[in-house]
């Protein structure tokens, strides 16, 4: 968490426009935890989820947020935040909703990529773990 937060601190420094966007589309499918019946809409269970959203990269920080629809607890949204790598892309992932942080890992592999998060609830001591692709929305990088 300390780390996220010094993460978090440094961006003050960035300068927005050094950052390049991409927008893009996920599909996912994950499985939440037992002691999530309310967010879950039923106990473990399996979900899925479409969402869009933005990756901005400097070269040096990845900052990427995305927010959507899901099966089983009807809105989602994510933020996550690691370094920028070329194939295996690790970092720190923070679900709005339903609340949850862990590590998540982006293999970039051209025009999709694939995408794996297991996420803890540590007031309730539950998890939700998904695996999803993502896709740019268009070919072509913004600045």
């Amino acid at each position: 968490m300390i780390k996220l937060l010094f993460i978090l601190l440094s961006l003050k420094n960035a300068k927005a426009q050094e950052f390049e966007k991409t927008e893009f589309r996920e599909m996912n499918v994950g499985k939440c935890g037992v002691a999530m019946p309310i967010v879950c809409l039923g106990g473990e269970e399996y979900g899925a989820s479409f969402s869009k959203g933005k990756t901005f990269d400097n070269g040096r920080m990845t900052i990427e947020y995305y927010y959507g629809i899901a099966y089983r607890s009807l809105i989602t949204a994510k933020l996550s935040i690691g370094p920028t790598t070329v194939v295996m892309q690790p970092s720190i992932a923070v679900r709005i909703f339903p609340l949850t942080i862990g590590p998540q890992l982006k293999f970039k592999t051209g025009p999709f990529n694939l995408m794996f998060s297991y996420e803890r609830w540590y007031t309730l001591n539950d998890n939700i773990a998904t695996l999803g692709i993502q896709w740019e929305k268009n070919n072509r990088r913004k600045k």
